[in-house]
């Protein structure tokens, strides 16, 4: 899902490339602020009025999609944070300097998969 969340940021920043419109580098675009101003560019398809206003609505589309992606992300990252909670082995690896939760899922997740082999 990380990956569709880029895909779909490069996609935005392709957007306003091919319109020769100006955008902030960098992370500042995916601020709360940055966010809002996007929203601001796009419309909907039942308010496009002209031909030359379509890149508005694929904006539009993506921020849709944006939002669903992190949703899902956000969704699934409760979830795992709730299962490690409970999970001895993943508390365990997190008290070693630098393995932070997720790595210590990771690494979980990988030595009970080899195991099974």
């Amino acid at each position: 899902m990380t990956v569709r969340r880029t895909q779909i940021k490069n996609t935005i920043r392709a957007i306003f490339v091919r319109e020769g419109l100006e955008i902030p580098k960098g992370k500042e675009l995916w601020t709360k602020t940055g966010v809002a101003w996007l929203a601001q560019q796009a419309f909907p398809i039942e308010e496009v009025s002209d031909v030359c206003q379509l890149w508005q609505e694929q904006l539009y589309t993506e921020l849709q999609m944006l939002h669903s992606v992190i949703k899902a992300i956000e969704s699934v990252e409760k979830k795992l944070n709730k299962l490690a909670a409970s999970n001895q082995d993943i508390q365990r690896l997190q008290t070693v300097a630098g393995v932070g939760p997720r790595l210590a899922k990771a690494l979980v997740a990988f030595c009970r998969r080899s195991s099974q082999i």
